[in-house]
C-alpha cells in the first residue's frame, strides 16, 4: 500500500512538473508545432448591440483545442469604464452583477500599479510614457485606438488605456511589432471598421495562446478589424461576461488591480 502511494505522489509530482515546465516554456514549444487554424465559431449571445463569439482554435500536431473569446458592441449604446480593484475588492473576481462585462486592462507592477497611461474622466491612475505604444479612448460614445504620435492630452477623454503593442492599424498588420512568433496567452481591444469595439481574450490553459501574428491574421480575416492593440498578458488574462442569462468566465491565475467594465447606458 505504501508503494501505491509513493508511485502515485511521484507520478503526481512528475505530471505537475511537466505542467508547468511547459507552461513556462510554451512560447517556445508551442511556437513550433504548426499552424492554428478556426475549427469552429459558435455565438455565444447576441442582440442588436452586442454579440460574444468562442472561436475555438486548433494548433497543428496538437490534439488539444482552444478558445478566442470575442466581445463586440456598439460603444454608442454602452459606457466604457476603470474598476479599481485595489479599492473595491467586492469585483475581485465574481460581480454576480448582470448585464456587465469585465476583463483585465494594461500591465501593472509590483506595487500594483499601472506602468503605462490609465485614466477615467479627471481620475488619473497612472500617466502618460512616452514609448511607442497606443491608447485606447472613448468619448461620448466613440471610441478608437491611435498611435501615440497621433493621441491629443488635450481632450476631455472618458477614458484612456495606454498599451503595446498595436497589431493592426487600418486593417492591416502593424509595421516593427517585435517577438511576433512568441506564442502566449493573450488579451487585447479592437475597433471595427463598422465603428465597434471588440475585446479578446485567449484561454490560459498550458497548451493555449497565440503569437502576435496569429492573432493579427484571426482578427483581419475573421473578424475585419481596423485597430487591434494588446493589453496585459500571461496570468493577468481574465474576463467576466453575464448579459441575460448567459454567463461566462475565464479565471485569471493572479489578481489584477484594474479593469475595464463595459455596461449599457
Amino acid at each position: 500500500m505504501k508503494r501505491i502511494f509513493l508511485g502515485g505522489g511521484i507520478l503526481f509530482l512528475l505530471l505537475y512538473l511537466g505542467y508547468n515546465t511547459f507552461g513556462a516554456f510554451k512560447h517556445v514549444f508551442l511556437s513550433h508545432f504548426g499552424a492554428v487554424t478556426v475549427e469552429e465559431r459558435q455565438t455565444v449571445y447576441q442582440n442588436n448591440d452586442l454579440t460574444f463569439q468562442i472561436l475555438t482554435l486548433k494548433r497543428e500536431f496538437i490534439l488539444f483545442r482552444f478558445k478566442l473569446y470575442v466581445f463586440e458592441f456598439n460603444p454608442k449604446k454602452f459606457n466604457v469604464s476603470i474598476v479599481n480593484w485595489r479599492e473595491n475588492r467586492k469585483y475581485l473576481f465574481k460581480p454576480g452583477e448582470e448585464n456587465v462585462f469585465l476583463m483585465n486592462a494594461n500591465y501593472f507592477d509590483k506595487q500594483k500599479m499601472p506602468t503605462l497611461m490609465l485614466k477615467q474622466n479627471d481620475t488619473l491612475y497612472s500617466p502618460k510614457r512616452n514609448l511607442l505604444s497606443g491608447f485606447f479612448w472613448c468619448k461620448n460614445g466613440t471610441c478608437d485606438i491611435q498611435h501615440i504620435t497621433r493621441f491629443k492630452d488635450s481632450v476631455d477623454y472618458d477614458i484612456v488605456v495606454q498599451s503595446t503593442p498595436r497589431l493592426i492599424t487600418d486593417g492591416r498588420a502593424t509595421e516593427g511589432v517585435k517577438d511576433v512568433a512568441k506564442v502566449d496567452t493573450r488579451s487585447g481591444v479592437g475597433i471595427t471598421r463598422a465603428g465597434n469595439m471588440v475585446f479578446y481574450a485567449t484561454d490560459n490553459e498550458a497548451w493555449a495562446g497565440l503569437s502576435y501574428r496569429e492573432l493579427r491574421d484571426i482578427f483581419i480575416d475573421e473578424m475585419k478589424v481596423k485597430h487591434l492593440m494588446s493589453l496585459d498578458g500571461g496570468s493577468s488574462v481574465q474576463f467576466y461576461f453575464h448579459f441575460d442569462a448567459v454567463e461566462r468566465k475565464l479565471s485569471g491565475q493572479r489578481d489584477i488591480p484594474f479593469a475595464i467594465k463595459v455596461t449599457p447606458r
